[in-house]
């Protein structure tokens, strides 16, 4: 990694603990629409397996959504 590209990195931390201590408000925000997940299995005809494998998670975690 070269400086430039480490010292952006450094910065890009120091401003994440800012944020998380309420010193400075993020740039951005994202918010997400909460959706029904199993609809979106169903729609896609995908088994809970491999919906998961898709996602990248446990079918454990899939079932808690």
């Amino acid at each position: 990694m070269n400086d430039d590209l480490f010292d952006e990195l450094v910065g890009s931390i120091k401003e994440a603990g800012q944020i998380l201590r309420g010193e400075v408000r993020p740039a951005r925000a994202t918010t997400f629409e909460a959706l029904d997940i199993r609809a979106v299995r169903e729609k896609l005809e995908l088994p809970r397996a491999k919906f998961s494998r898709l996602l990248g998670v446990s079918e454990r975690t899939l079932e808690g959504w």
